[in-house]
């Protein structure tokens, strides 16, 4: 593979280079103003053909007014166009012979009080025009394929860089918003405009500083400081309607549908979304579900996905993954309106379903002396779960500096699983040890309320003053039911078998108010005061009943008391936090604060007496800013979880004991971190390095106890020596080799130390874990018909442990990625991808790689392709396995899921592009699997 990409990118250089050598031409200059002496800095210089008034190419004029036009075609009429805000517009026509350079000296540029637009033809507007702080584009001048969206058209700018998953950039500072007409579209989310609207519906697109950025932090430098584009629409766009409809069936009764339907008509915007699969996808990428699914506009508390596709936002599943064969489904609405002056109303609801069936194989070895413990555990679990979510949003702005909002909502979830598990056990020198069957049943259920009320105030004399005033309030409860049927023997001397039918009950309802209140002030020029604190009141509660069965009745009525308890945690957390800024230059910066913690919990155990924990913190926090370089320090603390402290024998798994730790303390992370970045303004070249070097004070890890049994037993305890660093870095450039070929590259490498402390069988030991993960990837395009993009990573862990007790471990994971995109034909689209993984030290018996392949050919029809029908194929080699392989502690283990294999699906899909009194066609990115 290393071979094919260094091929693939010395073929891509000579062919640049090759086509560098065709003879052109180039003319340069100097643009002055009146008198002859003061420069015209950014000024637009425009080179049409002077035939057509086709556009052929354009510059800006440097900070000495200087410029040079290279590559302009030989022999050919052309004209020249010089226009700045405020000047007369200057004209000139000239053709390039056998001199390769022209130069036209000092071109004077005289004040023009007339309007540019008045002034210049239609078909001589520039392609820039720089406005005092604004950037706009003339989308005009751009050429993009009839069914563009306007992220197409932004890739056609210069300065302008988005990356494949949409995030747009300019001159690498980050566009955080994009606005049409000046206003908010779907609540300012960039990508859903970018990869939403068509392109033929643009008339400007306009670059500027995010001013609220700045007037909240004057003191940001200026790379700092994010963008907001503006696009201005062409004429009658008023309202329109986009979004898709899709379903496919296909072999081994695998089928998807949905459909994601947006509105908007001035001030009203509303989406609508259905979907359902039994393919593990989700219905819509986590993109499409932010952007035109609303929970940008409405927000979220918590987004969770495991990295393979599974995606849940706030308890709401939308699908995915590879934790067996799942089946989803999923509706809902968001209304996003104005209702009056100042005042933004959102309102959303969701419902998820979600049927899932995991046959999964998990083998863990664990390394004691010359003892090797092996576990070997079969589980087939069903789980289905229902979630539903409510919530609105208010917004009203006062003014520009002062704004109120209020977010409540409302989750509801309930789930039942079963699951039948096998495990055996069985050691180097006695061989079988122990073997468990157990029949499980939880029922599931949590509901909770939460909400944010925001206050901001701005009103101060100097810029840079705000105030800030908060609650965050949530209320909770989950009620659990876990029904364990089993029988497990031991092999000692003699077989020992055991037999337990019970119930654990655990209802555990939760409480939190948070109020935070915050104050910036700059105190003169160069000093800023920033002060905040905040006092949580907080309340869970854990209160666990086990029951065996009544042989008499058959009922859960025997109340067993070892394994049954009331705990509860009660307190109050105080921050208060205090920072002077400096500038001391135009370079160097530096801030220097403390936080004051104070933690005060009470601990309630039935039967035994409350246990008081009263902390104070003071830690120093400290930041040193040198241009992009950026050296800090700061502090926290945090209180073990409620789970931690609970003093009740969890013995579900009779395999695996746990219990919590009534002594647990708070731990402390004091980090020094550093960070440096650098970036060429000229070309879309990125380069950034980090470093995170962190101490843990008390830390908790898991002290654990082995029997001769294979029975474990795992309790939390604080320790000291607990440490990590980590250093990642990446680098990554955009190369146009011509105006046809385009190559994106980047290098990324992340590598980690963890000091950690091993506690088993009262032996304890420090393990030292190193980690490094290189990927490097490629992304190349010809004119938007072929795409392909190779990315190779590495994963490689290595453990190594003090007491020669423990084994040292060790694993390496190589993964080759590549995907390829083909628009050659018209109207037909193929496209394919390949997932390459190769662990070769996997136990026998495991298969140590496996490829997945996956292609589809979409035919595109209908006016302004609208309609798109697609023939896909999944896994066509029939290798699907999820494995994954693992260190913690001294265990390796190495798990196996049964996924969805091979299968064939045909489908089709709607693309919904309706604007104005027009209807214009959209490109979407649908060619994906």
């Amino acid at each position: 593979m290393r071979k094919i990409l260094i091929s693939i990118w010395l073929i891509s250089c000579v062919f640049g280079a090759a086509l560098a050598q065709v003879s052109k031409g180039t003319i340069k200059g100097q643009l002055v103003q009146d008198g002859g002496t003061k420069p015209v800095a950014l000024a637009t210089i425009t080179v049409f053909n002077a035939k057509d008034t086709s556009l052929i190419t354009y510059r800006l004029s440097n900070d000495n007014g200087e410029f040079s036009i290279p590559d302009l075609p030989l022999g050919l009429p052309l004209r020249i166009l010089f226009t700045h805000v405020g000047r007369k517009i200057i004209r000139q026509e000239f053709t390039i012979s056998s001199v390769a350079v022209v130069s036209l000296g000092k071109v004077v540029m005289p004040k023009d009080t007339a309007s540019l637009g008045e002034v210049i033809i239609r078909a001589e507007i520039p392609p820039v025009i720089v406005r005092n702080d604004t950037v706009e584009f003339n989308a005009a001048a751009f050429k993009t394929l009839p069914n563009a969206l306007v992220e197409d058209l932004l890739k056609k700018l210069p300065g302008l860089l988005v990356d494949r998953d949409g995030n747009i950039t300019y001159n690498n500072k980050r566009v955080n918003k994009i606005m049409v007409d000046g206003r908010d579209f779907f609540g300012s989310d960039p990508k859903i405009a970018s990869r939403n609207l068509p392109a033929n519906i643009i008339d400007k697109i306009q670059v500027t500083d995010d001013k609220d950025a700045k007037y909240i932090n004057p003191t940001a430098l200026e790379w700092e400081i994010p963008q907001v584009i503006n696009l201005k629409f062409k004429k009658d766009i008023k309202k329109g309607w986009f979004g898709k409809v899709f379903g496919g069936y296909g072999t081994h009764k695998q089928y998807e549908a949905g459909a994601m339907i947006n509105s908007f008509r001035d001030t009203l915007q509303m989406s609508f979304i259905g979907f359902a699969n039994n393919i593990n996808k989700t219905g819509f990428s986590s993109k499409d579900l932010l952007e035109l699914g609303g929970f940008n506009r409405s927000g979220f508390n918590n987004m969770n996905g495991n990295g393979s596709g599974a995606l849940n936002i706030d308890g709401v599943s939308f699908g995915g993954g590879t934790t067996g064969r799942a089946s989803q489904a999923g509706l809902g609405t968001n209304i996003n309106t104005i209702l009056g002056k100042g005042v933004v109303f959102n309102l959303q609801y969701f419902y998820g379903n979600e049927h899932t069936n995991i046959d999964r194989l998990v083998k863990a070895d664990q390394f004691i002396k010359d003892t090797t413990l092996s576990t070997l555990s079969k589980s087939l679990t069903t789980v289905n779960t229902n979630s539903h979510q409510l919530s609105a949003s208010l917004r009203k702005v006062y003014s520009p500096s002062r704004n109120l909002y209020f977010k409540p909502t409302v989750n509801y979830i309930n789930m039942a699983s079963d699951a039948g598990i096998s495990t055996s056990a069985v050691t180097n020198k006695n061989g079988l040890v122990s073997v468990v069957n157990n029949a499980e049943n939880i029922l599931r259920s949590r509901w909770e309320y939460s909400h944010d009320l925001i206050y901001t105030d701005s009103r101060f004399r100097k810029p840079g003053g705000v105030f800030r005033i908060s609650n965050s309030f949530s209320a909770s409860n989950g009620l659990s039911n876990q029904f364990n049927r089993y029988d497990a023997t031991y092999y000692v001397s003699t077989a020992v078998s055991t037999f337990v039918t019970q119930l654990r009950r655990t209802d555990a309802p939760s409480f939190l108010s948070r109020s935070n209140f915050s104050y910036a002030n700059p105190l003169s020029k160069k000093t800023r005061l920033t002060g905040m604190a905040s006092i949580d009141n907080f309340s869970d509660e854990q209160d666990i009943i086990t029951f065996n069965k009544e042989n008499t009745t058959n009922d859960y009525t025997a109340k067993v008391d070892s394994v049954s308890g009331q705990f509860s945690r009660t307190g109050y957390k105080s921050l208060v936090n205090g920072t002077l800024s400096w500038t001391i230059n135009n370079d160097l910066f530096l801030n220097i604060g403390a936080n004051w913690q104070w933690i005060n919990i009470q601990n309630k155990f039935k039967g035994k007496p409350t246990i008081s924990q009263d902390y104070h913190y003071i830690w120093p926090a400290v930041r040193l800013q040198l241009r992009r370089n950026v050296l800090s320090y700061n502090a926290r603390t945090i209180e073990p979880q409620a789970a931690d402290l609970q003093p009740v024998l969890n013995n579900t798994n009779p395999l695996f004991l746990t219990l919590g730790n009534i002594s647990l303390k708070p731990y402390t992370l004091h980090t020094i971190g550093f960070t440096t970045g650098q970036y060429d303004g000229r070309k879309p070249l990125t380069f950034n390095i980090g470093l995170t070097y962190t101490i843990f004070q008390d830390a908790i890890v898991r002290a654990r106890a082995i029997d001769s049994k294979g029975v474990q037993f795992s309790q939390p305890v604080n320790v000291d020596g607990v440490s990590s660093f980590s250093i990642y870095g990446g680098v990554s450039d955009r190369i146009k080799f011509n105006k046809d070929w385009t190559l994106v590259a980047r290098l990324l490498n992340t590598s980690s130390y963890f000091h950690n402390v091993v506690l088993v069988n009262n032996k304890r030991s420090i393990s030292e874990t190193f980690t490094n993960t290189p990927s490097i990837e490629f992304n190349f395009n010809w004119r938007d018909k072929i795409e392909f993009y190779p990315k190779y990573s590495l994963a490689n862990n290595n453990t190594a442990y003090e007491d020669p007790s423990f084994s040292n471990l060790h694993y390496t994971t190589h993964r080759i990625e590549n995907g390829l995109v083909l628009r050659l034909v018209k109207r037909l689209v193929f496209e394919a991808s390949v997932d390459y993984q190769y662990n070769p030290m996997l136990p026998v018996g495991i298969r140590k790689d496996m490829t997945l392949l996956n292609a589809a050919v979409n035919y595109v029809f209908l006016k302004d392709d609208r309609g798109v029908l697609k023939l896909s194929g999944y896994d066509l080699l029939n290798q699907n396995t999820g494995i994954a392989r693992m260190i913690t502690e001294n265990i390796i283990q190495v798990t196996e899921t049964q996924l969805i294999r091979q299968y064939f699906l045909i489908s089709l899909t709607y693309n919904i592009r309706k604007f104005g009194t027009k209807t214009v066609g959209g490109k979407e990115g649908l060619f994906r699997l």
